[in-house]
């Protein structure tokens, strides 16, 4: 990955971990690329504006880890990746698990798009889901000091 790719990872995770909402829209980056607020954003819009795949795969990974650390805005960003299919095939249930477990932290941008995923999958992906978000909060749902 190249260090301008990884400049902008860790520039976004320390404005989304440590601002507000509010505080954050007032943030500017250091830098004066674009940054990127989900790891979708990353893969389709790289640094050099091309869809580089490695990095998109690496992007996620560490969004996985933070998310896994308790980090609401990178499960928000996990489930919206699991959502949308640019970088992994869509999976529904991995999904709604990581926009529930960031809803359990209050990022309410994560309940319409629970929504959406609820109703495209089946009875038995919900009864799924149900279950794997119940896990996720229980393990990730708060922040970790």
């Amino acid at each position: 990955m190249k260090k301008t790719a990884v400049a902008i990872l860790v520039t976004q995770y320390v404005l989304l971990t440590a601002c507000s909402e509010k505080e954050e829209a007032q943030v500017k980056p250091a830098q004066p690329e674009t940054t990127y607020t989900t790891t979708t954003e990353i893969a389709v819009k790289g640094p050099d504006d091309v869809f580089d795949p490695e990095s998109a795969i690496i992007a996620l990974q560490y969004y996985i880890d933070e998310a896994r650390r308790g980090s609401a805005y990178a499960q928000l960003s996990v489930g919206e990746t699991y959502m949308d299919g640019k970088i992994v095939p869509v999976n529904h249930i991995e999904s709604y698990a990581w926009l529930a477990t960031a809803k359990s932290q209050d990022i309410d941008e994560a309940t319409e798009l629970m929504d959406e995923v609820w109703g495209r999958m089946s009875e038995e992906e919900q009864n799924y889901a149900t279950a794997l978000s119940h896990y996720y909060i229980s393990n990730y749902g708060m922040a970790t000091q």
